[in-house]
């Protein structure tokens, strides 16, 4: 089955769809969340996410400046675009200027999707979806006038559709690289460092029918066919270079547990994707995964001979906006670049054990 990468064609409300992509680089955390919404009543708004270390910013846009492809990742919000061959972003405002472009390597995708079979009910609250597990960048942005620079760094990108985020929920991902052999960790001891333990070497078309009348003059005036272009040539030079021995390096995790309405019933499920030297695991509910331990700031899954402990150990969180019921009127926290301990087991075998200072979070708990 052909991919589709964008699902709110027809829709009218209410409905949210967006896409999270992350960029780190040296200690650096940069992401973008660009949306489109309709309310109960069909109001259909877009607007941008920029998420740093030190905050969040949230920027709307009326839906005739939003042009969204489905049978390709491209979305274009003013005078932004998000794409698989890479972002070309220009924000200026009293708050926050970024402009700058980042090229991308080739996607790390995952086997299948992360919803399983669960992915062909189309009234689920909320469906998650992974585009790349690790991707490499080059470029930089200027962000209020100071340059970042990402060359060398890794991405992450996700999106989420539906109505509503669950009630409660906890979520988490982290890029790495290699990770060197460490002391053997108990299971039960989450939360202390051991002696040798190693830190993560990276700090880490068809357009929409009432979207897509931009015409061929708007797509000049705000400068996309042109960004289009030149960050394209950008990423096939950059793939060109890229080097099949750093195979071991695009190492990923991401997890997440929530609860889930579904026919007039709750559950809590999970879902998790690890791609480790070149192998992937999954792990998630239709596999037979169980939550063995959840708290705040903690959750444990099995699955067979598979075993993950995820622990936060700090957190610098800032306030996001989140869609409830078509609308981005929920507030949520999220940690862009935080300390978390990541332990992966196959039976008695660590396949690995993890600290990273650079790991995403979220949790609403209850």
């Amino acid at each position: 089955m052909k991919e589709k990468y964008f699902h709110g064609v027809g829709k009218k409300g209410p409905y949210f769809e967006g896409w999270y992509l992350k960029h780190q680089n040296q200690g650096k955390t940069i992401a973008f969340i660009p949306a489109v919404h309709a309310d109960k009543n069909g109001n259909w708004t877009a607007s941008i996410q920029v998420v740093l270390d030190h905050g969040a910013w949230n920027f709307t846009y009326p839906i005739e400046m939003c042009l969204i492809h489905d049978n390709e990742f491209q979305v274009n919000i003013g005078d932004n675009l998000f794409s698989e061959k890479g972002i070309s972003v220009s924000i200026h405002t009293d708050e926050l200027s970024v402009e700058g472009k980042i090229a991308y390597s080739g996607f790390h995708k995952i086997r299948g999707d992360i919803m399983g079979p669960f992915r062909f009910f189309p009234f689920m609250q909320c469906s998650h979806g992974v585009l790349s597990m690790a991707h490499n960048l080059k470029g930089s942005l200027t962000v209020n006038g100071k340059q970042m620079d990402f060359t060398g760094g890794r991405g992450y990108i996700e999106t989420d559709r539906g109505e509503s985020f669950p009630e409660t929920y906890l979520w988490t991902q982290c890029g790495f690289g290699e990770v060197k052999d460490t002391d053997r960790k108990k299971r039960g001891s989450a939360g202390k460092r051991p002696r040798n333990y190693q830190k993560a070497k990276f700090g880490a078309g068809k357009r929409l029918n009432k979207f897509g009348n931009m015409k061929k003059a708007r797509k000049k005036r705000y400068g996309l066919e042109t960004t289009h272009c030149e960050v394209g040539k950008k990423h096939n030079d950059f793939r060109r270079r890229e080097n099949a021995d750093r195979k071991n390096e695009m190492n990923s995790i991401m997890a997440s547990v929530a609860d889930i309405p579904f026919l007039g019933m709750h559950f809590r499920g999970c879902i998790c994707a690890v791609h480790y030297q070149g192998r992937e695991y999954r792990m998630g509910t239709y596999f037979g995964a169980r939550i063995t331990e959840y708290r705040e700031g903690a959750v444990t899954l099995k699955q067979g001979k598979l075993l993950l402990k995820v622990t936060k150990l700090g957190e610098k969180s800032h306030g996001l906006r989140a869609p409830y019921e078509g609308s981005m009127d929920r507030i949520i926290k999220e940690s862009p670049a935080c300390s978390m301990e990541y332990q992966l087991w196959k039976g008695k075998k660590q396949i690995f054990y993890l600290i990273s200072e650079q790991a995403s979070y979220e949790q609403e708990f209850s």
